[in-house]
C-alpha cells in the first residue's frame, strides 16, 4: 500500500449483539425466528452503511487504497448482562450476526483489520473478535499468524499508525473533556523515547465510547473513537444516559509519509422528545 496513498478510517465499538447495538435490519435465528431492529437501530445502521460508502468514494476520489479498522467490541456477549438486553447467548450466532454487521465496513476496504476490545464483551482472549475476523478475512497479525490483533502499529504510506482498544486514561466530565486524550498522547511518547523506538504519528483508542483529540499539544497525536451503540441500563447506571455522544469515526490520509488530511465523520441521533404534561 505504500506506493500511493492511503485512507483509514477507523470506527470501534458497534457491539453487535446487544439490542442497543450495531444491527442489520433483519437477524434470522438458527430456529428461523427472527430478530428485527428497533427503529433506532435501523437509523443506526443507515449512518453505518453511508459512512463506509462515503469512505470507498473518498478513497476512490483522492486514487487511494481504503484500510478500515474496527478498533475493539465488534461482538457482544456481554458477560455483566446476565443475557438482558442481547439478541443471542449462542456464539454461532453472535457470530454470524457481527459477520453480517461489520459487511458493509469490509467490502468497502481494501485492507480490513480488527482488534480485539474487552473480554466481558468478545469472550476470553478475544475469542469472538478472532471468529469474526476470521470469517471476514481480516488482515492478519504476522507474527502469531491469528485473524485479529491487541496492538497493530503499523507503517501507511510512510506514516506510523498505531491503534489500541483500551486507553489508559479517559475523561468523563464535561469540564475534563480531551484531558485523558492528552494524558495518554503525553505518556505514550515519554515511553516511545524512553525505549528508543520509532513514535507513531497518531495513535487510537476506543472503548469509552466517546470523541476526545489530543490535537498538537504533544509528540504524537490520540484520537478516541465514539461507540456505534445507544444508551442503555450501563449509561443510565452510570449517570451518562443523557450525554449523547454523535455516532462516527476517525479519518485520515497518508501520503509520502506526511498525513495530508484527518478529520472525524459525525452523525447526531436524534435527542429524547420532551413530554409536556
Amino acid at each position: 500500500m505504500n506506493d500511493r496513498p492511503t485512507l483509514v478510517a477507523v470506527a470501534s465499538d458497534g457491539h453487535t449483539n446487544s439490542m442497543a447495538g450495531l444491527c442489520p435490519p433483519v437477524f434470522r435465528y438458527n430456529s428461523g425466528a427472527e430478530y428485527h431492529a428497533s427503529p433506532r437501530q435501523a437509523i443506526m445502521w443507515g449512518y453505518w452503511r453511508d459512512l463506509w460508502r462515503e469512505m470507498r468514494e473518498k478513497a476512490d476520489a483522492l486514487g487511494a487504497d481504503l484500510l478500515a479498522i474496527h478498533n475493539g467490541d465488534g461482538p457482544d456477549r456481554n458477560k455483566h448482562a446476565d443475557g438482558y438486553g442481547l439478541i443471542s447467548m449462542e456464539r454461532d450466532e453472535i457470530v454470524r450476526l457481527t459477520v453480517e454487521a461489520l459487511k458493509p465496513m469490509r467490502d468497502a476496504a481494501d485492507v480490513f483489520l480488527m482488534n480485539r476490545g474487552t473480554e466481558a464483551h468478545e469472550g476470553g482472549s478475544g475469542e469472538l473478535c478472532e471468529l469474526v475476523a476470521y470469517r471476514l478475512s481480516a488482515y492478519p497479525n504476522p507474527e502469531t499468524q491469528e485473524s485479529s490483533w491487541y496492538w497493530p502499529q503499523l507503517e501507511v504510506s510512510g506514516v506510523l499508525c498505531s491503534f489500541g482498544h483500551h486507553p489508559i486514561s479517559n475523561s468523563t466530565r464535561e469540564h475534563t473533556r480531551g484531558g485523558g486524550a492528552n494524558r495518554t498522547a503525553a505518556d505514550l511518547a515519554a515511553a516511545y523515547y524512553r525505549m528508543s523506538d520509532p513514535m507513531p504519528q497518531v495513535a487510537v483508542f476506543s472503548h469509552v465510547h466517546h470523541w476526545e483529540d489530543s490535537g498538537l499539544n504533544h509528540a504524537m497525536r490520540v484520537l478516541y473513537t465514539p461507540a456505534w451503540k445507544l444508551p442503555e441500563a450501563f449509561s443510565y447506571r452510570k449517570g451518562f444516559g443523557y450525554k449523547r455522544e454523535p455516532l462516527g469515526a476517525w479519518w485520515w490520509v497518508c501520503d509520502d509519509g506526511r498525513i495530508v488530511d484527518l478529520q472525524p465523520w459525525k452523525r447526531e441521533m436524534s435527542r429524547p422528545q420532551v413530554v409536556v404534561l
